[in-house]
């Protein structure tokens, strides 16, 4: 049984934040704390847009913050300098950060806050449910929808 089906979470939260570091380091990537936070929401919404319903990306789902979707548990691995803590990366979340690091690693973290704070984007459409109430839980639902039209192409 593969990762996806076995497990409920496919990757641990400190583990994402871990690898978009070092594949963006790799790629002579700049990643400060927002841009981290807005490329680990890509990749959060890029794995729900083509799993199967049902299976999510990390134990935590982004929240709603001022300058857009936040994990807070990356955030405070952030602050806490990034250290190494055991976790675990599947194969396929390996290559959707490698993916979303190509195609949205050069913009920068101004470019992707606004970016995220478009009409219809998943933090559009909670700060529009709830006001500016920071901190609320943007939908898993929400999330998918706008990444399958949006973000992901289907070859089909």
């Amino acid at each position: 049984m593969d990762m996806d089906t076995a497990n409920t979470f496919d990757t641990t939260n400190y583990a994402l934040g871990r690898e978009i570091w070092d594949r963006a380091n790799e790629m002579k990537i700049f990643v400060n704390v927002t841009k981290m936070m807005k490329l680990s929401f890509i990749c959060y919404g890029v794995f729900l847009a083509v799993s199967e319903e049902g299976v999510r990306p990390l134990n935590e789902q982004p929240q709603m913050w001022p300058y857009g979707p936040v994990f807070p548990d990356i955030r405070e691995w952030w602050n806490e300098g990034k250290p190494d803590r055991k976790g675990f990366c599947s194969e396929k979340m390996k290559g959707i950060v490698q993916s979303v690091l190509e195609t949205y690693g050069d913009r920068s973290a101004t470019a992707l806050v606004e970016w995220s704070h478009k009409v219809g984007s998943p933090w559009d459409v909670t700060r529009k449910k709830y006001g500016e109430k920071w901190g609320r839980v943007i939908e898993d639902s929400v999330i998918r929808e706008y990444f399958k039209k949006n973000v992901v192409v289907n070859d089909d």
